[in-house]
């Protein structure tokens, strides 16, 4: 493997540990059979983790059904020069992809390549998969002189031979394999470096995308009709207020949640004109939105406890865990607040040593003071 210095340009120090719109799928999940899912790769390890396993399948599904029956399909590594900056990576696979494109269009003939960035603690390298109607030792020598004039530095091309090397080498590209979930994972950064690169017609006559929606109607046929393809970029676009999370109470609101007969009635809680059939209605919604947020307040406690540091040593800020476990500081001290056993050390740094009910040992226990009515009017 080479060595990239620094390798803090390519992941993320202090990575999140839960997706930072938990709170909000979780209220748009209560009524759905198959829920939406954040799969933005720079949100958190678990968001990331599905990232992957999206790419995988999209990979899978072209290699084994939609390859063009004259190519060879093949996989491989691509690396730097020691010490590349994010500048090297980006100049690199822009020169290696133009390169690729000009001996297509010079020798009339298909070389279309899938590059998937990898971060590890020594920085970045890319896996790719490629495939081509050249023979081996052509596409070699393509992809040698592409990168290598690029200003990469190492590669490697071994050919796919049945369905299942196909498979596996999805899987492993996406880094959606057994082995690599066993190991520790790195978020990347927010750089600028794209996490996927391709050829402009690397998917041939279809998409990323239709390839996606195929994949879900194959594993559920009779939900075809349902939108579950929904991803993070789903959720930036869809109507949250700049105060969505900072309020930490966005568990009901008539405007979004009721017919236009029933809104003016919930908001001014004046019923005198409302048909039973529509008072019932109002209730049922109502109730159900109460139920949805004792489940996120559940939630939200059962992080704290999961996520809270186990001994001084190992301590963080409040603001810390609050990024990390994507709950806003000021719900979050209400949380520590009705949690027990956490304590908060000299330098206002919170950690949990003991069991909730245990006796504490060390530092300054937090304030409990009206824990269980501040709990149950928020958030």
């Amino acid at each position: 493997m080479v060595h990239i210095d620094p390798p803090v340009e390519f992941h993320q120090c202090n990575p999140r540990q839960v997706c930072k719109y938990w709170a909000h799928n979780l209220r748009l999940n209560a009524d759905r059979e198959i829920p939406i899912t954040c799969r933005d790769p720079r949100c958190s390890l678990g968001c990331y983790q599905k990232y992957r396993q999206k790419e995988a399948s999209i990979l899978q599904r072209f290699l084994t059904k939609q390859l063009p029956s004259e190519c060879q399909s093949y996989r491989g590594n691509l690396t730097l020069r020691p010490h590349a900056t994010v500048s090297d990576h980006k100049a690199v696979v822009s020169g290696f992809f133009e390169r690729i494109r000009y001996r297509q269009r010079r020798d009339k003939v298909v070389v279309r390549a899938y590059l998937t960035a990898h971060v590890t603690e020594q920085g970045q390298h890319y896996d790719i998969i490629v495939y081509s109607d050249l023979s081996k030792a052509k596409l070699r020598e393509v992809v040698r002189e592409s990168w290598l004039n690029a200003g990469g530095l190492r590669y490697s091309i071994v050919g796919l031979t049945d369905e299942d090397d196909q498979i596996k080498a999805a899987k492993y590209n996406a880094k959606d394999t057994e082995a690599e979930r066993r190991k520790y994972q790195y978020l990347p950064a927010k750089n600028g470096i794209h996490l996927t690169r391709n050829s402009h017609d690397f998917f041939g006559d279809t998409s990323k995308e239709r390839l996606w929606k195929d994949c879900i109607s194959t594993w559920f046929p009779q939900d075809e009709s349902k939108d579950i393809t929904s991803t993070s970029d789903d959720v930036e676009a869809s109507n949250i207020s700049k105060g969505f999370y900072r309020n930490n109470s966005p568990h009901f609101h008539p405007q979004n949640d009721l017919p236009n007969s029933l809104q003016t009635a919930a908001i001014t809680d004046d019923i005198t004109d409302l048909q039973t059939d529509d008072i019932l209605e109002l209730d049922k919604r109502f109730r159900r939105a109460k139920d949805v947020d004792n489940k996120v307040k559940d939630y939200a406690l059962s992080l704290v406890r999961r996520h809270l540091p186990k001994t001084p040593e190992s301590s963080m800020t409040i603001r810390d865990l609050s990024r990390r476990i994507s709950i806003p500081v000021g719900w979050l001290t209400t949380l520590l607040e009705v949690t027990e056993g956490v304590v908060r050390d000299g330098n206002n740094r919170v950690f949990m040593p003991v069991l909730p009910g245990s006796v504490l040992t060390t530092g300054t226990p937090v304030v409990l003071s009206e824990r269980s009515e501040r709990y149950q009017s928020f958030p």
